[in-house]
């Protein structure tokens, strides 16, 4: 090829290559990615829980959750309505003790233990299908899905276990007359723990036998107007107590 061709050919072609060259260094052709025009999703966020509510109940600090019904009353117990649309067969936590225990007792009752203090939980009056539980530190409500009631459930927690306990002389022998809230005589063993658990800063009332003239009384005669029990009668075992009408000799 004439050199004259060969330098028109390189004039035409040259500020085609400088062109290339300059859009990406390389020589290669550069298409630019497309522009997003779509609107940046907005995720939602799912707002807390609501907190739930602190309830002193006697000595005992507790929790219940906002969509549970609280009514104290003038000794110190609560009421607690738990609405039978939350029960479902999963456990319903309704009460949390803090910095305590939670112990489920063999008649459904619940005992709450926080230091010196101590209590209960019962379900007052009893419902079908729903039974109470504890685990740790909290009450819980489980429901049967074969006999679910669609009545409101109502817990009755109670912070003290005798409203008084007196030394007396009875039958020519020193008695402790114990007088339980009423929370206390419908509680059943939770009752009758909460009151022992009072006995226990005194020696003498702290003994074998008086736990049994006092779970024979708690559980066979909640309603006399009080409980005598007498450090000096013997100790022969709960069932000869029971046989002996709580008052064994």
């Amino acid at each position: 090829m004439p050199s004259r061709t060969r330098w028109a050919v390189a004039a035409l072609a040259l500020p085609l290559l400088l062109g290339a060259c300059a859009a990406n260094g390389t020589g290669a052709t550069v298409t630019d990615s497309p522009t997003p025009t779509s609107d940046p999703v907005e995720v939602e966020t799912p707002e807390p829980p609501p907190a739930w509510e602190r309830l002193e109940v006697g000595d005992l600090s507790v929790q219940v959750p906002p969509e549970v019904g609280v009514e104290t009353l003038d000794d110190g117990s609560a009421l607690l309505t738990v609405p039978a649309s939350g029960l479902a067969t999963d456990p319903l936590e309704v009460l949390r003790v803090e910095d305590g225990q939670a112990t489920w007792l063999e008649d459904g009752t619940v005992t709450l233990a926080q230091g010196a203090a101590f209590g209960g939980v019962v379900a007052h009056p009893p419902t079908p299908g729903v039974r109470v539980t504890a685990q740790g530190t909290t009450v819980a409500l489980r429901a049967d899905p074969a006999a679910v009631s669609t009545d409101d459930v109502t817990l009755w927690v109670g912070g003290q276990g005798a409203q008084s306990m007196t030394w007396g002389i009875r039958e020519g022998g020193r008695s402790l007359i114990v007088v339980p809230t009423d929370w206390a005589r419908a509680a059943g063993a939770a009752g009758v723990e909460a009151v022992w658990a009072q006995m226990q800063d005194d020696d003498e009332a702290a003994t074998t036998t008086m736990y049994d003239q006092l779970l024979c009384h708690g559980l066979g005669a909640p309603d006399k107007d009080s409980w005598n029990l007498e450090p000096w009668r013997p100790d022969v075992g709960l069932l000869a107590v029971l046989a002996a009408a709580c008052n064994p000799s």
